[in-house]
């Protein structure tokens, strides 16, 4: 009989939550404890915030001569220059880094030799931050562990902006996820479907009440929080993807990400615009697929 679990944690300075079918409860629910266990371990490798982790050990370090890197950590930190090179600079993982008078720096003063596995800093103001890829990267992990676990329907998320989805829930095409204006929560502004793919939104929030722009991301060339509003969600195959692009085509605006999308024609990759949208996933969706699941 198919099963249906939700199981809901405090992770990465968010909630994480893990939803899944199946046949067997007691393996759903160990299941997903490995998938807790799992964003944990990745929260200690990358959070700047655990001065145990390993990126605040290269961030203290780096500066002051090459450091040798623990081989996972290299790997992210390649592809993070794999995607500042292919966003012309607009995700990069050094914002806000400022040098000794105070001009920002970008990932340009980071040095990776990957054969021998160092990395080292041109300037002792560098400091590294992978935020939301960092979520991306956990969320990955996760579902290649869930995979390997056999599991072929799970939805995953880590504070509604970050989401996976594996194979689609009982009796449907796919995982329903509505985009919702914070203005006009009532109804959605776009329903998405999600199967075998992950989804990421980055927003710059307009504050009606107070007129305050709200944003964690920073505009690479200046250090400074971006000014414009906006909110992209991106659909990829993989979280680190979706992630991204979505702080990228924020960073840089619709016209060039539009452009560049157009220009890498890739058809797995998908941006929507809105002004202050967020994802929620379809409840709807989940319970009525709970109820089918839970009459088998």
């Amino acid at each position: 009989m198919t099963q249906f679990t939700h199981h809901v944690r405090r992770a990465m300075a968010t909630q994480a939550e893990v939803r899944l079918f199946g046949d067997d409860v007691a393996q759903l629910d160990a299941v997903a404890e490995m998938a807790f266990d799992e964003i944990a371990r990745v929260e200690q490798l990358l959070s700047r915030f655990d001065a145990t982790s390993e990126l605040s050990r290269i961030n203290r370090e780096a500066a002051g001569g090459a450091c040798l890197v623990d081989f996972e950590l290299l790997q992210i930190l390649s592809d993070c220059r794999a995607w500042w090179l292919l966003t012309e600079g607009a995700f990069d993982i050094a914002s806000g880094s400022r040098d000794e008078s105070g001009a920002p720096l970008t990932l340009d003063a980071v040095e990776l030799d990957v054969e021998r596995r160092l990395v080292s800093f041109r300037a002792s103001g560098v400091r590294l931050d992978l935020g939301a890829y960092g979520k991306g990267y956990a969320l990955d992990c996760v579902a290649k562990l869930m995979r390997n676990q056999g599991v072929t329907s799970a939805l995953l998320d880590l504070g509604t902006s970050s989401l996976v989805a594996i194979g689609a829930p009982l009796d449907a095409p796919a995982w329903t996820i509505d985009l919702q204006n914070r203005s006009e929560i009532s109804s959605p502004f776009e329903t998405l479907t999600l199967c075998d793919a992950a989804l990421s939104t980055s927003a710059v929030w307009h504050s009606p009440r107070d007129h305050a722009i709200t944003s964690d991301l920073l505009d690479p060339n200046t250090g400074q929080p971006l000014k414009t509003t906006a909110t992209c969600t991106v659909i990829a195959p993989t979280a680190t993807t979706a992630e991204a692009l979505s702080t990228a085509f924020v960073v840089m605006g619709r016209d060039r990400a539009d452009a560049l999308l157009a220009e890498w024609q890739n058809p797995s990759w998908r941006a929507i615009w809105c002004e202050e949208a967020c994802p929620v996933v379809d409840s709807q969706t989940v319970e009525t697929a709970e109820s089918q699941a839970a009459r088998l």
